[in-house]
């Protein structure tokens, strides 16, 4: 891989990581904003160092806000993520392989009317269009993003990685998947756990806004893990905890591999009935800003995980 590369936004720890890891040489990215928020992308790199190279570009979005999702939101993020790609395609890149541990607009893949393919469809156009080559994601909120989208997608499941992280959590539990999109995902977590298995129907009635309405499976005396690939609300999970205490449940504990946490939803983890609550580092948090925040949440770092993962499909190239 000596003509391989990798570059993140400044302190971003994926980044260095990734590339002390695999001793491919490092340079980050910095990100300024002007007063009238415009944004200021620079690399530190001497010309050519991107010439002919093979450049892996990790950005971890952020969500989680001191305030609101207001203070950068995602799409100015996704913008400085697009200056950042064609600054790195202008000088001389022959590939970039963009990885997004989550992907944006990824619960939007539906179309609202026969003529559009809905926003993340467009995310992919314009990835394409700036020079990326190939993404890999963490858990696609829809699989089926992968048929339509512009640019190959790859993406790392956590199935393992959740199977290994509660092989040794509790003595009698049953997985329990919260949405029916994730059923097929949780049963496989439940097979290499030996451990029963659940699903709770829920109804949509907004965009941000589901109710659990009926448990299918027993959980009485039962440890039960909730498991989902985002929590964003907590209007979901907390529903959800609520309904398995109702049917027996002995503790509910949640797992999740993107937290975009919306600001409202760490009281109402807090006043809930999950014992925890386990994230993945996929977006990007201050740990010590979030425990202040939540004494239940707890992160997990993917970085080992993804290191393994990434090798693997290193070598299916």
């Amino acid at each position: 891989m000596s003509d391989s590369l990798v570059t993140c936004p400044e302190n971003s720890v994926w980044g260095q990581f990734m590339a002390s890891s695999l001793n491919l040489e490092f340079f980050s990215i910095k990100i300024d904003k002007f007063a009238d928020t415009e944004s200021s992308i620079k690399i530190d790199f001497k010309e050519q160092n991107f010439e002919n190279k093979k450049v892996f570009l990790i950005w971890q979005l952020y969500y989680f806000l001191e305030k609101s999702f207001c203070d950068n939101p995602i799409n100015s993020q996704i913008i400085d993520l697009l200056i950042s790609i064609d600054l790195i395609k202008q000088n001389g890149a022959k590939e970039i392989i963009c990885i997004l541990p989550y992907l944006p607009y990824s619960r939007q893949e539906e179309s609202v009317c026969a003529n559009f393919d809905g926003p993340v469809d467009l995310l992919g156009k314009i990835l394409k269009t700036a020079g990326v080559n190939n993404i890999i994601v963490f858990d696609l909120h829809a699989p089926e993003i992968k048929k339509g989208f512009a640019i190959k997608i790859t993406e790392i499941n956590t199935i393992k990685f959740w199977a290994k992280f509660l092989q040794n959590f509790k003595t009698n539990i049953c997985i329990v998947s919260p949405d029916k999109g994730r059923i097929e995902f949780d049963k496989e977590i439940a097979k290499l756990l030996n451990a029963d298995f659940a699903h709770i129907e829920k109804i949509r009635i907004k965009s941000d806004i589901a109710v659990a309405l009926k448990l299918n499976g027993d959980v009485k005396n039962k440890d039960a893990i909730v498991i989902d690939d985002i929590i964003d609300t907590s209007r979901t999970a907390v529903s959800a905890s609520d309904i398995l205490l109702q049917n027996g449940a002995k503790s509910v504990t949640g797992c999740f591999t993107h937290a975009i946490f919306a600001p409202e939803s760490f009281e109402k983890i807090e006043n809930s009935n999950f014992d925890k609550i386990f994230i993945t580092d996929t977006i990007k948090f201050n740990s010590e800003n979030l425990k202040l925040r939540n004494n239940k949440i707890n992160i997990l770092s993917l970085k080992d995980f993804f290191k393994e993962e990434f090798l693997k499909i290193l070598v299916k190239k």
